[in-house]
């Protein structure tokens, strides 16, 4: 059933996404085109100045559109009217959270990857040509310094923490979300309160973690573990690479908790 709940979500992802990438491709392949026209004239600049910047628009507004789209479809088919025959299929709040983050997660991977091949196209493969070019060299560059496991490590953590991150935003706004829906009207509204009030506590809190680790950096204990960190640089990168993965699970599994706890036993749909 989770599966035919993933699938039901990829469909609904799909009617959305699906025209926004395509006119982000068929953007870039216009801006490829515009240049074999190329030439002096005001007609021409304006005519390209004009492609590329809708062009860059289509790109900002799929990237807005993949995270609106994953945070809408939790609120809209689980807190509003679509939320009674949600309930009442043979499957888990749970699993409900699960299928909505894991379609937003992939439906975020596919639209950047749509926007790579869209800039490729645009630039008929040289930025991407140069891009590959000027990589090779630094991680060249880089497997050298640091040997070719380290480095190989170091992609894997990075990927994954890019993909910890994303869930954990998702997820964020899920456990918001549900918490709003306990308002009496505007709930959707109070989730975005809710998230806002969120982030203001936690830049509170990180003002203040940043005010003791300025007292604890005048400490002799600081100036010997950043000796030891500076002197094991591939041993720092894999720390904190690994660190703020562990730190991103933690707060996602706190998030799924919340909006799982919300779902299970506190639901109040409209």
């Amino acid at each position: 059933m989770v599966k035919k709940l993933i699938r039901h979500d990829i469909r609904a992802f799909a009617r959305t996404m699906l025209p926004a990438e395509i006119i982000v491709v068929a953007l870039g392949l216009f801006c490829r085109f515009i240049q074999f026209f190329e030439s002096r004239t005001t007609a021409y600049e304006i005519a390209q100045f004009s492609a590329v910047g809708a062009f860059v628009i289509a790109i900002l507004a799929a990237l807005f559109m993949a995270f609106f789209t994953g945070v809408s479809r939790f609120y809209k088919n689980l807190f509003t009217n679509e939320g009674y025959l949600s309930m009442t299929l043979p499957v888990t709040p749970a699993q409900h959270i699960l299928s909505k983050t894991v379609v937003s997660l992939l439906y975020t991977a596919l639209t950047c990857l749509v926007i790579l091949l869209s800039v490729s196209l645009a630039s008929m493969g040289e930025l991407l040509f140069e891009s590959v070019k000027a990589g090779n060299y630094l991680i060249g560059k880089l497997v050298s310094l640091v040997g070719g496991t380290n480095f190989a490590f170091w992609i894997v953590e990075g990927i994954l923490l890019l993909c910890v991150y994303t869930v954990n935003t998702y997820l964020l706004w899920y456990a918001c979300l549900s918490i709003g829906q306990r308002a009496k009207k505007n709930r959707a509204l109070a989730g975005v309160g809710v998230y806002f009030a969120y982030y203001f506590i936690r830049q509170i809190f990180g003002t203040f973690l940043v005010i003791m680790f300025t007292v604890f950096a005048q400490t002799e204990l600081f100036r010997s573990i950043g000796y030891y960190l500076d002197r094991h640089p591939v041993f720092t990168i894999h720390t904190f690479l690994i660190g703020f993965t562990v730190i991103y699970v933690l707060f996602s599994l706190l998030y799924f908790a919340i909006a799982n706890r919300m779902l299970s036993k506190k639901l109040n749909l409209e």
